[in-house]
């Protein structure tokens, strides 16, 4: 058997598919142009099979000519958030007598079947970057390589750049010593507002937000002066300034991150009024 791979971010991949402009109906024309491409037996003389590699992964998935149209709508529903960089070599097929996808994992003595979920809870499914163009993948790069003196910008620009590149959340998580939730709210907001998320002023953030303990202490620094935690003192000469404090508090550990309204929060009940107005635009330097 010939086969047809394709190489490709597998998760940003399949959630291209799931954007209300495609359907599976895409994903499955797309699979069976392909076959197409060799499907003359007298000049090819065996079937091809279609692979779906994930560039970053040891998962593919197999897509045999004469799939029905449900495997395609079932495969956009898969739950693959498990798979990673770190995981074992599986292939993914489709099982006509089940009716359903399979995981065959080949690294262990002998293959062993898994039956791979179905994600029918839209809230589980992973945040798609895929929105972001060219030009601010570049910059997300930029930051991520070490291009802003922003502990938060940097943090957050290798979270969308893993993304990008087709890691999943567990795995970020684990690249980055940032807990699951956040790196999921993260891209969820970068989902909504794009790369202007990746500063610490932008709005909107729902799913994060430090804990009350974790709040309690953030107040008490800001009570305090710049030069007592061993920070410059800030633009405003005397007290914290609301970038000064949010990038204190994630580069000292009291937080893994800040959003702009917790910031206002904090500010507040430290006697120090919010400095950002909500339609102030992102500043990513």
């Amino acid at each position: 058997m010939f086969l047809i791979v394709v190489s490709v971010p597998l998760l940003p991949f399949l959630a291209r598919f799931r954007a209300p402009e495609e359907s599976p109906a895409a994903l499955a024309s797309l699979v069976q142009r392909l076959h197409r491409m060799r499907a003359d037996p007298s000049r090819w003389g065996r079937p091809h099979t279609v692979v779906i590699e994930d560039v970053w992964s040891e998962v593919t998935i197999r897509c045999p000519s004469g799939l029905p149209e449900r495997a395609y709508g079932d495969l956009l529903l898969l739950d693959l958030s498990g798979f990673g960089p770190d995981s074992p070599t599986v292939t993914v097929s489709w099982d006509g007598r089940s009716s359903a996808w399979w995981a065959r994992l080949d690294s262990g003595p002998c293959p062993v079947l898994r039956r791979i979920p179905l994600d029918t809870g839209p809230t589980r499914r992973p945040p798609s970057v895929t929105g972001i163009g060219p030009g601010e993948v570049e910059q997300v790069r930029a930051l991520a390589n070490g291009g802003t003196d922003s502990a938060i910008r940097w943090q957050r620009a290798n979270v969308v750049l893993l993304s990008i590149m087709g890691w999943n959340i567990s795995a970020i998580a684990r690249k980055t010593l940032l807990s699951p939730d956040r790196v999921r709210s993260l891209l969820e907001h970068v989902e909504r507002a794009g790369i202007a998320a990746l500063d610490p002023g932008c709005r909107g953030e729902r799913a994060y937000r430090p804990t009350a303990e974790q709040t309690h202490e953030a107040v008490a620094i800001a009570l305090t002066a710049p030069t007592d935690s061993d920070v410059t003192a800030s633009a405003s000469g005397t007290g914290w300034d609301r970038d000064t404090l949010a990038e204190h508090l994630v580069r000292a550990g009291i937080v893994e991150d800040v959003t702009a309204e917790w910031l206002d929060e904090v500010m507040r009940s430290s006697g120090r009024p919010p400095e950002r107005g909500p339609d102030e635009p992102a500043d990513l330097r």
